[in-house]
């Protein structure tokens, strides 16, 4: 049921994401720890029936313990109330963790970032050429160069293809040529 209501969300916030990207994104929310912090955040381990010997042993706040609670509690959330209930408790206890990636796929999508700021100056959208390639197969490298208007924006180097885009919108971003006149050559 977790899984389910986490990579509902995730496909509908992260459409463009490939499979393993989305995959990596909800091990993250549905980890151990992660799981542990929204049991702690909701005071569920104060509510857990354990023996006396676990309790005394830190039962109650043991990672293992709190993120199967978790669980457990989910669990119970959909038996009483079905799948739209407990889909409603899942992305309320679990927004902040959407609110965080989207916060930090913004910080770590330069090739958006760059499109969203030349869209807002011109319709015209970033080109990426692939100036270079070499290496042996299993330790290959790419330079890449952005293009917008006919301007080099930025250039970038990476072991892959988007690597290097990724560095070349990097460069683009830190560089900020489209705010610079072009002078004519002499």
């Amino acid at each position: 049921m977790l899984q389910l209501v986490v990579t509902e969300r995730l496909f509908a916030l992260f459409p463009n994401s490939s499979e393993g990207q989305l995959t990596k994104l909800r091990a993250g929310i549905v980890s151990r720890d992660n799981l542990k912090n929204h049991a702690a955040a909701i005071s569920l381990g104060r509510y857990l029936m354990i023996g006396h010997g676990e309790d005394i042993n830190g039962g109650r706040t043991r990672a293992s313990t709190l993120a199967d609670a978790f669980e457990a509690l989910v669990g119970a959330v959909y038996l009483d109330g079905g799948l739209e209930h407990s889909r409603r408790f899942i992305l309320q206890q679990i927004q902040s963790d959407f609110e965080k990636l989207l916060q930090d796929s913004k910080k770590s999508n330069p090739k958006g970032e760059l499109q969203e700021v030349l869209q807002s100056i011109s319709q015209t959208i970033p080109e990426y050429i692939l100036l270079s390639q070499g290496g042996p197969e299993h330790r290959k490298h790419f330079q890449c160069s952005v293009i917008w208007k006919r301007r080099e924006l930025g250039r970038g180097t990476g072991h892959s293809k988007k690597m290097a885009e990724v560095a070349a919108a990097n460069a683009a971003l830190v560089n900020r040529a489209w705010e610079t006149p072009l002078t004519p050559a002499s």
